[in-house]
């Protein structure tokens, strides 16, 4: 009663003007008004601590002083309270309030890893693309070149056609046959 009177600045229930039967009563039936509806800059955790010491059923209720004290001393330390189920999501954000130092470095450490990932498949890709050109490039090269030394060898009086062929020749000849021989090719 003293902790939520500090807290609230007022009583959890209103006592003035009853007997002290009428008080018995209304303690044991009402609900305990909500310290974080007087002032939301209250922890939630805060309240549960003031809730579980107030609570009617005994079971419920912490059962000592020193059961009060070791809660409020784990909510300082920024450790999960008893007063309070200890959700997986809940142990964790009290985790990486009491070590903020090591939870950002593990993000930090996490975010460049990603970054780098991503960095890395990006170049992969562009470097694959960058082989594929160079391939298909040396392609047409290797194509252009071989249909250049058939056209021009055709043109070599040293070939025993039997008559000297022109340059001008071989190429008019070529120009015939240069659809079929990049046929699969086209530039």
């Amino acid at each position: 009663m003293v902790l939520y009177q500090l807290l609230a600045d007022r009583l959890p229930y209103e006592a003035t003007g009853r007997a002290l039967t009428e008080m018995a009563r209304v303690i044991a039936e009402e609900e305990l008004a909500s310290l974080r509806t007087l002032d939301r800059t209250l922890d939630r955790d805060v309240e549960l601590i003031v809730r579980k010491a107030l609570e009617k059923e005994r079971s419920r209720r912490c059962q000592s002083a020193a059961e009060l004290a070791e809660d409020i001393r784990r909510y300082l330390a920024h450790e999960p309270i008893d007063a309070r189920a200890p959700t997986t999501a809940y142990q964790l954000r009290k985790f990486a309030r009491r070590h903020v130092a090591l939870v950002g470095g593990v993000a930090a450490t996490v975010v460049a890893l990603v970054i780098g990932l991503v960095a890395t498949g990006y170049f992969m890709l562009e470097a694959r693309a960058a082989r594929d050109r160079a391939e298909g490039e040396a392609s047409k090269t290797t194509a252009v070149n071989g249909f250049l030394q058939q056209t021009l060898g055709s043109a070599n009086p040293y070939d025993g056609a039997g008559r000297e062929v022109t340059v001008l020749e071989a190429l008019d000849g070529a120009v015939e046959t240069i659809d079929d021989a990049f046929a699969d090719q086209p530039e």
